[in-house]
């Protein structure tokens, strides 16, 4: 909570941050001027609102540079990054399909419809292109022939990014497992209980896998899936590692950047943002 960490912040502002910041599109507010109004009558009931500097207006640009090339409407919410691959453009969508657009004209291709939201980035690995979905199965498509190559089932969704290394899918899922995949069959190599959701994006460097969870571990493996080293950050790691010159970097919820040595998971520094 956010009282928790600085007390002078009024009840009343926390539940605003806190509905604006709920993971389900329902529990938040429903606009900007929604949200506006509400940050306002807190300012009104904490006495704020005199202090408040005058309103920044911005100015209008009259370049026409900031008009998009083009734009691509889905059914529903896009939540997920993009992939770029051979001039085509990979995304999921809440509506529960993976579509593949022209990059250069924003023209529709193809789409491949799932059971359930899709957030994950999709991944692109010898002409497959990997996703996971929340109907709790991570896909391979073929990008010939478009239709499905397998799917593999965990047991819950998966809003985690999949990553592609040596010949296998490495992939977390909130069922608190990172599975580890053959990227040709869709059979399982290995799968390790980190005993919370996984929504990060799994890291591969110097023949280790590194990713995080929502408990606030994050792991260190090797190709086996034996667990090398794990630290605990005090909330979430949601983020994705990032590795350089032998340390891994990872934020956490707790607001904390943390660098770690990619060896012995000695925890070199860390800064507080």
């Amino acid at each position: 909570p956010m009282r928790a960490i600085n007390p002078s912040v009024s009840v009343e502002m926390e539940e605003t941050i806190s509905k604006a910041l709920q993971y389900n599109t329902e529990d938040r507010f429903q606009s900007a001027l929604e949200m506006k109004e509400a940050l306002l009558g807190v300012a009104h009931k904490t006495g704020l609102l005199p202090n408040l500097a005058p309103p920044v207006v911005a100015q209008a640009s009259t370049s026409n540079s900031s008009k998009p090339i083009w734009n691509f409407e889905c059914e529903d919410e896009l939540r997920g990054s993009p992939t770029f691959y051979e001039g085509n453009v990979y995304l999921g969508s809440y509506d529960n399909n993976l579509y593949a657009i022209n990059a250069a004209t924003g023209n529709f291709i193809w789409k491949f419809p799932t059971e359930g939201g899709i957030v994950s980035k999709p991944a692109i690995y010898e002409n497959q292109v990997f996703f996971g979905s929340e109907d709790k199965r991570l896909y391979a498509i073929s990008l010939a022939s478009r239709k499905i190559t397998w799917s593999y089932f965990t047991y819950a969704p998966i809003r985690s990014s999949p990553l592609t290394a040596e010949g296998h899918v490495f992939v977390g899922s909130d069922d608190a497992s990172l599975h580890a995949v053959n990227a040709l069959s869709g059979r399982r190599a290995w799968s390790v209980e980190a005993g919370a959701p996984i929504r990060s994006t799994p890291l591969v460097y110097n023949d280790s896998v590194y990713f995080g969870a929502e408990s606030g571990d994050f792991f260190c493996l090797d190709f086996t899936g034996r667990i090398k080293w794990r630290f605990k950050a005090r909330r979430a790691n949601t983020g994705s590692a990032i590795a350089h010159n032998g340390v891994v970097y990872f934020g956490s919820v707790d607001g904390t950047l943390y660098a770690m040595d990619a060896k012995t998971g000695w925890a070199i520094w860390r800064f507080r943002l």
